[in-house]
């Protein structure tokens, strides 16, 4: 019998999220400004690489997941995505994965590192340059243009997040993401279902008040 890993999942009280302008910004750039630079890029270096960060706190007891809230430029409403992005030519997926967390998070100025990454999750792919991303590879598709890997990722107990000042950082329910892909990017989606296969070890409040990661 194969024992599943364990995933330590704090309180979501225990955290705080401040705006910091020298995080790093998610892009400004319209979505199809960014297919443009992303076929230019594809040109140049090939597939693109993503890695990105499954966080979960919990808020009575219920699990939630940590993402960025930003408008979208161009279209009405807004857009949610998980913290970490595309790697460097030759990065592995774990230091790629840390180095975007630290960016964006602005943790640079700690003297450890505060993430541990605990499992790979599942891979999506996108075959085309636009917002269709899928959990395998069609068969006509010889060439995906971007491989977007999810990693759970271990938040210590108590934290204080660094965001850029262009979003939002927010806790959205596991019940609002699952079965949402038509309004959710389906990646967000597919998260309650992929997390499944750790366990999830729901922590009591600490009754030290003090947070990590302060400025």
């Amino acid at each position: 019998m194969v024992l599943s890993k364990i995933l330590k999942v704090h309180p979501l009280q225990q955290y705080l999220f401040n705006s910091n302008k020298t995080a790093l910004a998610r892009s400004n750039k319209s979505q199809q400004q960014q297919w443009d630079e992303q076929e230019v890029e594809f040109e140049q270096d090939g597939m693109r690489r993503s890695c990105e960060a499954v966080l979960l706190v919990h808020n009575n007891r219920h699990p939630h997941m940590l993402v960025f809230k930003e408008k979208e430029k161009g279209k009405k409403g807004e857009k949610l995505s998980l913290p970490g992005g595309r790697l460097l030519p030759g990065e592995s997926d774990e230091d790629g994965l840390l180095r975007n967390l630290t960016e964006q998070l602005a943790v640079d100025k700690l003297q450890y590192q505060p993430f541990q990454v605990i499992d790979y999750l599942g891979c999506w792919w996108r075959p085309d340059f636009d917002d269709q991303t899928l959990p395998y590879i069609p068969a006509h598709v010889s060439k995906p243009k971007e491989a977007r890997k999810l990693f759970a990722v271990q938040l210590p107990d108590k934290f204080t997040f660094h965001h850029s000042s262009t979003v939002e950082m927010v806790a959205m329910p596991f019940y609002s993401l699952y079965d949402s892909a038509e309004e959710h990017d389906p990646v967000l989606a597919s998260v309650p279902s992929l997390i499944s296969s750790i366990e999830l070890a729901l922590q009591e409040v600490t009754q030290d008040p003090s947070l990590q990661g302060q400025s």
